[in-house]
């Protein structure tokens, strides 16, 4: 962004100058590219593979029994790691219960597909833990058109994709060592080292389009096999029954 500006101006600068409105040499935004401002690039901050169960019980206790929106939000995307932009703005009728599926439209902008790629939808399998969110979420958000529905003064009609990422930071003291995307790469991890899945089957998962026709075929014969494992991974690190994780109840002492 620093160097977009930079350019603009000396673009503005040269043009007064042609113009006679500045004398040559008065340019200030003449830099080489030494001194221009260099973006590094900053990586998600993510948990190892270890570090999973203690982050799984502090979740499943935060709220003492209180129904939080935004903690089940981040639930869900621990369950499915799809990107929060796209989780928050799920419809209840992109959710079809008889064949377990959310089907999030390709135009969707968390998805970010290309222009020539915005007809293929994302299609998420959904395990028994993500359907007893869903039916918690029913008994709040049921008549509203989107299942993270929320009033509380946002130009959106849900939650925002940032709230996830603030309840880790503020509330749940994750600021710097773990985000919603760095989540996923937990996710790839596992699935990877720890479950033994092939990693396009974990990149599909995540929302990214691979080009090759085995991708696709890949996907189609183990993600919904991924889903069922993974959950059961993910939530047997809590140390408690997969209730207690989805319901913020407190574990027994």
């Amino acid at each position: 962004m620093a160097n977009r500006v930079i350019r603009t101006l000396g673009q503005e600068c040269d043009y007064a100058i042609d113009k006679g409105w500045m004398q040559r040499g008065q340019n200030p935004c003449t830099t080489s590219a030494d001194d221009r401002a260099k973006h590094e690039p900053k990586e998600n901050p993510t948990l190892e593979a270890e570090q999973v169960p203690a982050f799984m019980r502090l979740l499943g206790d935060y709220a003492d029994r209180t129904f939080d929106l935004v903690a089940t939000a981040l639930k869900m995307h621990l369950l499915l790691y799809t990107k929060p932009v796209a989780l928050v703005a799920i419809e209840w009728s992109w959710n079809d219960e008889k064949n377990s599926l959310i089907t999030i439209p390709g135009a969707t902008p968390g998805l970010k597909r290309p222009a020539d790629q915005k007809s293929i939808n994302h299609l998420v399998p959904i395990p028994d833990e993500t359907k007893e969110l869903l039916e918690l979420l029913k008994r709040i958000n049921g008549c509203q058109q989107h299942i993270f529905f929320s009033n509380r003064g946002s130009k959106l009609p849900h939650i925002t994709p940032s709230a996830l990422n603030n309840l880790l930071q503020s509330n749940l003291g994750f600021g710097g060592v773990l985000s919603p995307q760095g989540w996923r790469d937990v996710a790839q991890t596992v699935g990877q080292d720890k479950l033994g899945y092939h990693w396009e089957v974990m990149d599909r998962q995540s929302m990214a389009i691979s080009p090759t026709k085995r991708a696709s075929e890949v996907i189609m014969t183990t993600r919904n096999s991924w889903i069922k494992v993974g959950i059961s991974w993910m939530i047997g690190q809590t140390g408690a029954s997969s209730k207690g994780f989805i319901y913020l109840e407190p574990r027994s002492q």
